[in-house]
């Protein structure tokens, strides 16, 4: 769904009433499953990972407050602008499932967004998390397409109504 656009975007959550042991294992299954239904699709997976705990993480959503992109918001704007100068993606940055060396086709993209998160990294994605086209309240005007979340909470924290309400599968 979160391919054909039909959900923009996917957020997924590993919830953390599972042990941890459960937990990882969640998410390198959840992992495994999206390469390998990218490999058989032959589709171009970018993924990324990021750790938003407190405040000093905020640039890692909204980069530097001197870079007009940068952190989250460049990553998925490079993945999903059609007029971005950052087309070709070298493999050590996304599963190429098609075994070649590039991938210049911007509909058979996915991007995947983990993220480990305190009560302020859900804070810091929300918007970026809400059901629409494009994040609009950031200085940048970001698409997406084509983007999924999988969210996992870190020990004890209390998932947000905003999040949840956002959630389209929680396991």
């Amino acid at each position: 769904m979160c391919f054909r656009e039909y959900v923009t975007p996917a957020v997924i959550i590993v919830s953390n009433k599972k042990e941890k042991e459960k937990k990882d294992a969640a998410v390198v299954k959840i992992s495994t499953n999206v390469k390998e239904w990218a490999e058989e699709n032959e589709v171009h997976l970018r993924t990324t990972h990021v750790t938003l705990l407190s405040e000093e993480d905020k640039h890692l959503v909204t980069g530097n407050p001197s870079e007009i992109r940068g952190g989250l918001l460049s990553y998925i704007d490079d993945s999903n602008n059609k007029n971005s100068t950052a087309k070709i993606f070298d493999c050590h940055h996304h599963h190429c499932s098609s075994g070649s060396t590039h991938c210049n086709q911007l509909d058979k993209r996915l991007i995947v967004v983990y993220a480990n998160v305190s009560p302020i990294g859900q804070f810091m994605l929300r918007e970026l998390i809400e059901q629409s086209q494009y994040s609009r309240s950031h200085r940048l005007r970001v698409s997406k397409s084509r983007l999924c979340f999988i969210i996992n909470p870190v020990d004890n924290t209390q998932l947000s109504p905003q999040l949840l309400s956002r959630a389209h599968c929680i396991l």
